[in-house]
């Protein structure tokens, strides 16, 4: 009797002290008589589970087997062994998915019958959902390379031994046993040195990446994009990639590329079309008004000076003409804007501007204008666009300026470093009439007028042709407006600057 007690001291030791789930049933109703913490964790029905019936604790599991495993132990004296088996628990209410290998063992009696079964169990659920997951993703990756059109290939680079997909074997027209002799010799003489370029960059970076075309046995030319990455370790030393046929997709590419350039030459003789059209129209339209001004002029001397027609009438005659003279002016230097080649050279602003501000002298004197300046630096451009840049945008400042306020115009600049090279910021602020926000992002738009040609004089194309010349100079240029405080033009120019914008 002390004998066997020392033998279930000993049997209990053993279970409470390993470090995975073990647990002692005894009888048909499989009363637990031994557990350690490791079961009781894995069923997570509290500690108060000895003296208790595995039917009573695990009622969740009646219907799966389990019950007829232990019975069938109990009956027979033959261990059961499960693998990979799911076990769903009800823990607190939720039901848990667990996967367990586990063990059915019979326990026997000295005279060999068998009184309870001892079960150990290991939970490898996070190993299972790992493999599933693995499963899972493979058979994505899978099917994305097959949806695709992606061959797939591994070389061994040891024995030369090469394993493909069907898809790849498709696309090359090719079945085992494959080469590297097969797959050259299928290459287009004149995109070999392709192929040996990267594979000569791979062995450096590890990865590969090029296109290049095969010639199947009909002479049929497909274009191929090859990718890969080397795998060299200890167990292996292999090359693995992809190709997929890129025919279709090259062939409208070219299509693509021939519709842009036939697009474009269409586009550059409309433009030069357009142009010659507007030069033209400019030109001959001078001579009929030189003679409207010329008569005009002659009528206002036939006339009383104090008659209606000459104050009213004649008067109107004139104003239309001069106007009618400077649109034809704007026209002709906006449409000779693009097609004009301007040579680059060093202007020093602070000439320049002087030059402009002598230009707008009596308009200034008139109107008393102050214009304040800081110095300006050298910067590289074409000297007559930069002055026409200075000239439009002062004279709209003076032009805009409010009624019975002195016109002041400030103009600053500052240095700013890029990563594409260093650039001046220009701003002219005036105090004038302002623009209202809603028209400030139009005011850029060639014939573009905010106000009636009877209040002020303008074609609406001397601020269009501001942006074109910052545009050419690879610049910027914007606007900041409040109506009745003024507003401020922003110019970023590069201050080296390569070629005047072709």
């Amino acid at each position: 009797m002390e004998k066997d007690h020392h033998y279930y001291q000993q049997l209990e030791d053993v279970v409470l002290s390993a470090p995975f789930p073990i647990g002692v049933y005894t009888g048909r109703e499989l009363t637990v008589v031994l557990a350690n913490q490791a079961l009781v964790d894995a069923w997570g029905k509290g500690a108060d589970i000895i003296g208790r019936s595995y039917l009573e604790i695990l009622p969740e599991l009646e219907g799966l087997g389990i019950y007829e495993q232990l019975w069938q132990v109990l009956d027979t004296g033959e261990p059961y062994i499960a693998t990979n088996r799911r076990v769903d628990l009800i823990k607190k209410g939720i039901k848990e998915v667990h996967y367990f290998n586990y063990t059915f063992t019979p326990l026997k009696a000295p005279d060999g019958t068998v009184y309870g079964v001892m079960n150990t169990a290991a939970d490898i659920t996070e190993l299972v959902m790992a493999k599933n997951h693995a499963a899972e993703a493979e058979e994505k990756l899978t099917l994305a390379i097959e949806n695709a059109k992606l061959g797939t290939y591994e070389i061994n680079l040891e024995n030369g031994r090469i394993k493909t997909s069907g898809i790849f074997k498709e696309i090359w027209r090719i079945t085992d046993p494959i080469t590297n002799y097969d797959l050259i010799g299928k290459l287009h003489p004149d995109d070999l040195h392709i192929r040996e370029q990267s594979h000569r960059e791979a062995e450096l970076t590890g990865k590969m990446s090029y296109e290049l075309r095969i010639i199947h046995n009909n002479s049929e030319v497909r274009w191929l994009r090859i990718n890969g990455f080397y795998i060299d370790s200890p167990d292996t030393k292999s090359l693995f990639g992809t190709v997929q046929d890129i025919t279709e997709q090259k062939s409208f590419e070219e299509e693509l590329k021939l519709k842009v350039d036939e697009r474009t030459r269409q586009l550059l003789r409309s433009n030069e079309s357009l142009s010659q059209f507007a030069h033209a129209v400019s030109h001959d339209l001078k001579e009929p008004l030189r003679k409207i001004r010329f008569f005009t002029g002659a009528l206002n001397d036939m006339l009383e000076p104090d008659s209606k027609a000459r104050t009213l009438y004649a008067a109107k005659i004139e104003k239309s003409a001069a106007r009618m003279h400077s649109m034809i002016e704007d026209i002709l230097a906006y449409s000779v804007m693009d097609a004009a080649a301007f040579s680059v050279q060093k202007i020093d602003l602070n000439v320049l501007l002087s030059e402009v501000l002598g230009d707008l002298e009596l308009v200034i004197t008139q109107k008393d204008a102050v214009i304040n300046q800081s110095l300006l630096p050298d910067i590289q451009g074409a000297h007559v666009l930069l002055s026409q840049l200075f000239y439009n945008i002062i004279g709209n400042s003076l032009k805009f300026s409010r009624e019975a306020v002195r016109p002041h115009i400030n103009i600053t600049s500052h240095l700013l470093s890029k990563p594409s090279g260093d650039c001046i910021k220009i701003e002219i602020a005036d105090n004038g009439i302002g623009i209202e926000k809603e028209f400030v992002d139009k005011i850029f738009e060639p014939f573009k007028r905010l106000h009636s040609k009877d209040t002020y004089d303008g074609t609406g194309l001397g601020l269009s042709l501001c942006h074109k010349i910052v545009q050419r100079h690879n610049g910027t240029v914007s606007v900041w407006s409040e109506i009745g405080l003024g507003t401020t033009f922003e110019i970023i120019l590069p201050v080296t600057q390569i070629q005047i914008g072709l």
